[in-house]
């Protein structure tokens, strides 16, 4: 508890308590037992945004977009459409029975935190990992043929050249700060460029835009 002491002196709680999770649901939900400090996170702070600049997500949540069992579907889902047109998994997954669970998301660039959890691991040995780490990044493999008719505005329409050629590095696995130096920007400026990129091709997170960079053929 003294890392979540310090913690909350330096971002104070809500002033209401978060309402109450039923753990032991949550976790045969998850099909696996959660770490202890972020059940003590949840039980602080709650749902919704955290410090101004991650989005934590909590066990049934009001709100899908922060509803852990939503989120880890979804990702789910997303994660093996990427894989499945040939994005690297990373060494991590190879281990049969290991998965990546996602825990939060970052503010402004939609970047999913996830724990890698390895068969017969405790969860309090979890690792950490960022959405990029979950892809390859190297060489983007060729994309199949799109299926018709792909959903939402075509990116060569709604963004500029320079917005185009992030979304390509995203789609790729680049990480924002491989992003900055591959295009000699600032990591605040490659920021506001995914921000950007996210609200005009109505996309939730930088997974989303790389399979819509797949869908559109920028791959």
């Amino acid at each position: 508890m003294i890392a979540l002491d310090a913690l909350a002196r330096l971002c104070p709680p809500p002033a209401d308590p978060p309402p109450a999770v039923d753990w032991a649901q949550a976790e045969r939900a998850v099909g696996a037992a959660l770490p202890a400090d972020y059940k003590q996170l949840v039980e602080t702070y709650g749902d919704g945004i955290f410090d101004d600049t991650i989005w934590l997500l909590v066990p049934d949540s009001a709100y899908s977009d922060c509803d852990l069992h939503v989120q880890m579907t979804e990702r789910d889902e997303i994660l093996a459409d990427l894989w499945e047109v040939g994005q690297e998994k990373p060494a991590g997954l190879l281990e049969a029975g290991a998965r990546v669970l996602p825990w939060a998301f970052e503010e402004g660039t939609g970047a999913f935190l996830y724990w890698l959890a390895r068969p017969g691991q405790q969860p309090d040995a979890w690792t950490a990992r960022l959405a990029a780490a979950l892809t390859a990044t190297g060489p983007a493999v060729p994309a199949p043929e799109p299926a018709p008719g792909p959903q939402g505005p075509a990116p060569a329409e709604a963004l500029t050249g320079r917005e185009v050629d992030v979304l390509r590095l995203i789609a790729g696995g680049s990480t924002n700060r491989e992003i900055a130096s591959r295009l000699f920007l600032s990591e605040g400026t490659v920021k506001n460029h995914i921000s950007r990129i996210l609200g005009r091709l109505n996309l939730r997170d930088r997974t989303q835009a790389a399979l819509c960079a797949r869908d559109h053929g920028l791959l």
